[in-house]
């Protein structure tokens, strides 16, 4: 009786990382969800709730909410001490363990425990092996990867049929962009890589983007495809279900070091990701057929204080085409 009852639990989970930041604590999410009889994220809405469409949890919320509010104020307010009372255990994802949010959680579910999000400085751990190692007794890192729904799936076939895909060609998925232009390979190789590609194979492409490359990003990879960019499906601000189904469908994904490039690994899809100024010893996307690029230069890694008073981005510039279309190359043959 006692070892079931100690699986009887009702955990919650508050996680205000983006997309690609959840992702990494996905080894962790699942082994907390190994002794939960049921599991609550709160979360960033989108990311959260393609965690639930995948059967990672059974309810989520959106931590950015007016409900939440009062996690990061004062403390929870009546309505929201009464709902975190129904938790058994709670994990509170942070970069620091002594903030307001882990108090406050902890003020109603006394068993409350901070992850810590991100390795201590110098030290080269993975992060998502790091916020494994803090949970006691449970299993060593290994992919967690996403069941996508067949929903999901059916939408996505009918975009590409309808983009002009035939499932006889291979499908190369691209997302140029990432949350912070520091870290992306500039456009216009991308839109060589694709060029290069197209003499070489029957192929079809796949270009992701959403708002933060609305802009500067997209206009520079349109530019650079003038006159060559048939056969290109462009993917713009669409949620993370149908990318998850589209980068399912796809042979290989390119991309920088960004939450869809995370998203493209758990979903198991082949990823060559392209790393400059993070390290990819700490922030590699996590999955069985990941390959990491990055420039040899001797400034890089150089962390992320140091990459936003950068202006060269030499590691960057010192990933090759030809590299870069030999990686796709030997993923897809």
């Amino acid at each position: 009786m006692t070892n079931m009852l100690q699986f009887e639990k009702r955990v919650f989970i508050h996680h205000d990382g983006a997309l690609g930041d959840l992702l990494l604590s996905l080894p962790a999410i699942a082994s907390i969800s190994c002794s939960a009889s049921s599991l609550h994220i709160s979360g960033q809405q989108s990311a959260a709730l393609l965690l639930k469409d995948c059967g990672c949890c059974d309810e989520v919320f959106d931590s950015g909410g007016a409900f939440f509010s009062s996690f990061y104020d004062t403390g929870p307010d009546d309505s929201l001490r009464r709902f975190l009372s129904g938790y058994d255990r709670a994990y509170v994802f942070t970069v620091n363990p002594k903030s307001s949010i882990v108090g406050n959680v902890r003020s109603s579910v006394p068993d409350t425990t901070a992850i810590l999000t991100i390795p201590p400085e110098g030290v080269r751990i993975h992060a998502a092996d790091y916020r494994l190692n803090q949970l006691d007794g449970f299993s060593l890192l290994k992919p967690s990867l996403l069941s996508i729904p067949k929903v999901h799936i059916e939408r996505a076939e009918v975009m590409l049929r309808e983009g002009g895909f035939s499932f006889d060609r291979t499908l190369i998925a691209i997302h140029p962009g990432s949350g912070g232009r520091r870290k992306c390979w500039p456009p216009a190789k991308y839109a060589e890589v694709m060029h290069k590609l197209r003499g070489l194979r029957n192929v079809f492409f796949i270009v992701f983007s959403g708002p933060v490359e609305e802009g500067e990003m997209e206009r520079d990879l349109t530019a650079a495809l003038t006159g060559r960019n048939n056969n290109v499906l462009f993917v713009r601000n669409e949620g993370f279900g149908l990318v998850s189904a589209l980068l399912g469908l796809s042979n290989i994904y390119i991309g920088n070091d960004s939450g869809i490039t995370h998203l493209a690994a758990a979903v198991n899809t082949k990823v060559i990701a392209i790393f400059g100024p993070t390290d990819p010893v700490v922030w590699r996307p996590v999955g069985n057929h990941v390959r990491v690029i990055a420039g040899n230069v001797a400034c890089a890694p150089c962390g992320d204080a140091k990459s936003r008073e950068c202006e060269k981005r030499v590691c960057l510039e010192a990933v090759g085409v030809e590299t870069v279309v030999e990686e796709i190359e030997i993923g897809i043959s």
